[in-house]
């Protein structure tokens, strides 16, 4: 499985300009703003997140199961990102807590993905060798 191509380079700078946006227009304007306020923000950010996932997958033609590749891809670039920023100290060192958090969380809905992608395609093949190949 290749893991790196065209369509995962460009959602991966795509995901980083958003999640990069998010982080500094979160910070700048909605700090201490209504929980409303940011509940919109942050469903905007993943329904837009999600739609650019599934058109560029639909493009993405390559790999089996690429909707696995494209949560771990969003899943490094959407932690680390503010991660880095808030080691940096452009934005608050409090959102590094919520950063941790949102990673633990977000990392076992990405483990069960995985059992998912794997015991699907464990399935389909027997060694190396697609079941196709060795039974027609």
């Amino acid at each position: 499985m290749k893991f790196f191509n065209r369509f995962s380079i460009l959602y991966s700078l795509i995901v980083f300009v958003l999640t990069l946006t998010h982080y500094l227009v979160a910070t700048k304007y909605f700090l201490g703003k209504t929980g409303h306020v940011i509940l919109w923000w942050l469903v905007l950010y993943i329904v837009i997140i999600f739609a650019s996932a599934l058109v560029i997958n639909q493009k993405d033609k390559s790999e089996n199961y690429a909707g696995f590749k494209y949560h771990l891809l969003t899943y490094v670039i959407a932690n680390f990102t503010p991660l880095i920023l808030g080691i940096s100290g452009v934005i608050e060192r409090a959102t590094i807590g919520i950063v941790i958090g949102t990673m633990i969380f977000w990392g076992i809905g990405l483990l069960f993905h995985w059992g998912m992608y794997y015991f699907m395609f464990r399935k389909k093949k027997i060694g190396n060798y697609e079941k196709e190949d060795i039974f027609s």
